[in-house]
């Protein structure tokens, strides 16, 4: 197939040096190529101007032409001026869809529920156990108190008497060979060990579960954990001491909890000997709650 210059739109041009009317020759590739592109650049020109304007919604809030590029993370779906700009930490995930870093939120906001718990601490403490701390230095002892709905602090039963100005502790036995654990509600501070231990060989409802105990009290020691530390070190107490001497200069939260043992396991403790001075518990590491 051939293509003439009249065809393309070309105008014939006569030779520089006058040489008749000779025609030149055109590419008429060349020439398509051209007429293509203008099309092209026509319709790039009229899709501009009919080109539409993002919906109102879409429609970046400070210049209200373009449409946005970024959500705020609490908006799941936008609602015009309803947004917290919080990101939703109890909403539900389904597991399909449950990867690293929902874990990781996860983490962050138990975390966070942690270090609230932790300081509040003292802040709300009742005048009657705020008293009971007051009491407890004057003593010599560091008492610290757990929040208000850790279950140790509720179940805790020491108190102080001020009408006879005495301190009545509760006291947790743990026996630890036969693993029973007993508690002695309100036991007076100016009573030696001996005596509230015998006091528990007397109650008919435990013992017959500490036959073993009793067959040989004399072989009987106390030990009560050391607090806020990694080790498990444990004070060995003189059971002719009464409770008084036994906790002074101990860090002890909310009750002391003692441990029963034959002489012969004393081998399996690391014993320390000294008063210490008191501890501040770390903010991150609020005291940890044995189960009673």
């Amino acid at each position: 197939m051939s293509f003439s210059a009249e065809s393309l739109g070309f105008s014939i041009k006569q030779n520089q040096h006058g040489k008749g009317n000779q025609k030149t020759d055109v590419d008429p590739i060349l020439a398509m190529n051209e007429e293509h592109k203008k099309q092209l650049q026509q319709q790039a020109k009229e899709s501009d101007s009919t080109k539409k304007r993002p919906r109102r919604e879409e429609r970046c809030e400070v210049c209200q032409t373009e449409a946005y590029k970024y959500r705020c993370p609490g908006c799941e779906h936008k609602v015009e001026k309803q947004c917290d700009g919080v990101r939703k930490v109890n909403h539900y995930i389904p597991l399909k869809q449950f990867t690293d870093n929902n874990i990781i939120d996860d983490y962050t906001f138990l975390e966070s529920v942690n270090r609230a718990v932790v300081k509040v601490g003292d802040d709300h403490v009742p005048f009657r156990m705020k008293q009971l701390k007051i009491q407890c230095l004057k003593r010599g002892i560091f008492l610290h108190l757990m929040p208000k709905d850790m279950t140790k602090r509720k179940k805790n039963t020491t108190l102080y008497e001020s009408s006879r100005q005495r301190m009545l502790w509760k006291i947790q036995w743990i026996f630890v060979a036969i693993n029973v654990k007993t508690v002695t509600p309100k036991a007076e501070e100016t009573a030696t060990l001996s005596k509230l231990l015998n006091d528990q060989f007397e109650d008919i409802t435990i013992r017959h579960h500490l036959r073993e105990y009793i067959r040989d009290p004399d072989s009987l020691c106390v030990l009560m954990q050391r607090e806020f530390t990694k080790e498990r070190q444990f004070y060995l107490f003189n059971t002719n001491d009464n409770l008084m001497q036994c906790l002074k200069s101990k860090n002890v939260i909310e009750h002391p909890t003692l441990l029963v043992i034959m002489r012969d396991e004393l081998k399996n403790y690391e014993l320390i000997e000294g008063p210490e001075e008191e501890v501040k518990p770390v903010e991150d590491e609020p005291p940890k709650e044995i189960e009673e």
